[in-house]
């Protein structure tokens, strides 16, 4: 029981910073088109 719930945690924290990363790349990507578009912000 023990092991699970350590196992499933790590595995939520896990999925947590993926997503994470997975939005700072999106936003890492709007920022580079907007520069490409000659945006300020």
């Amino acid at each position: 029981m023990r092991l699970h719930e350590s196992s499933a945690y790590e595995l939520n924290k896990y999925t947590k910073l993926e997503s994470i990363r997975q939005s700072w790349q999106e936003h890492r990507e709007k920022n580079e088109e907007r520069r490409e578009n000659g945006g300020i912000l």
